[in-house]
């Protein structure tokens, strides 16, 4: 046995005993090693143990943690009830994530009733705290009226706030608004650059509508080029109407 080896059997083993002790540090870190297989064999069972021993401490990125392995299944059979049970009692204790993913329950209908007030509220307590991807879903359930009446105006203003740390799905409605003129001053300069920021993270509805852009003049002077480039970079992730697109233009 390498000396290496010993030291880390050694650690585990204390940081086993700190965690039987009720040390909640102790008991996040020794879950995590179980659930990734970092200085012990992966054992996502043991890692649940963990982190539940973890969570009934109040701990809530524990929640967290038996929230998506709950929904994902990882090691166990997947339990969305479950999951959901978990994310609750850490969204009530102000985890940002738990909040969030709550929320992606309601809004989606997973191992509950599809409910947009509901997944509006979770998503507006997340987005509180800076979680983008939650103001990106504000920005988006304000425009769709899902969940809230509907005021472009409100839903841009979320999403400028999720598009300012790169939110490629805010980005791109971001873009289509000010293309548009719906909620912001028309604005195609603004759009493009929305568009493309999106584009360049590999959105494919970003690519595919500055393919259509570019190609219709939509906006900004025609340029083939530009659209082929567009079209090309959404037909290669699978976009059936950009590779239409590409045949149409006998680029295919």
């Amino acid at each position: 046995m390498s000396p290496d080896h010993e030291k880390k059997k050694q650690f585990i083993a204390k940081l086993t005993e700190l965690a039987k002790n009720g040390l909640e540090k102790a008991q996040m870190d020794l879950a995590t090693c179980y659930l990734h297989g970092d200085m012990v064999e992966q054992d996502h069972e043991k890692a649940m143990e963990w982190f539940r021993r973890a969570a009934a401490q109040g701990n809530c990125d524990a929640c967290s943690a038996l929230g998506v392995l709950y929904t994902e299944g990882l090691g166990i059979q997947p339990n969305p009830a479950e999951a959901r049970r978990w994310l609750e009692t850490g969204a009530q204790g102000g985890s940002s994530s738990c909040q969030y993913n709550l929320g992606v329950f309601y809004h989606f209908g997973i191992g509950v009733e599809k409910d947009f007030e509901k997944a509006f509220h979770w998503f507006h307590e997340a987005a509180k705290q800076g979680d983008s991807s939650a103001a990106a879903k504000l920005g988006f359930m304000y425009c769709q009226g899902e969940g809230v009446p509907v005021d472009k105006t409100k839903g841009a203003d979320w999403l400028k706030q999720a598009a300012a740390e790169e939110h490629i799905e805010a980005q791109y409605n971001l873009g289509m608004l000010y293309f548009h003129g719906h909620g912001v001053e028309q604005d195609y300069k603004k759009a493009l650059e929305y568009l493309e920021a999106s584009a360049m993270q590999g959105y494919i509805s970003a690519q595919s509508n500055l393919g259509v852009i570019y190609s219709q003049g939509q906006g900004v002077p025609k340029n083939i080029e530009r659209a082929v480039h567009w079209f090309e970079q959404a037909a290669a992730q699978g976009d059936y109407q950009s590779m239409k697109m590409l045949q149409k233009m006998g680029k295919a």
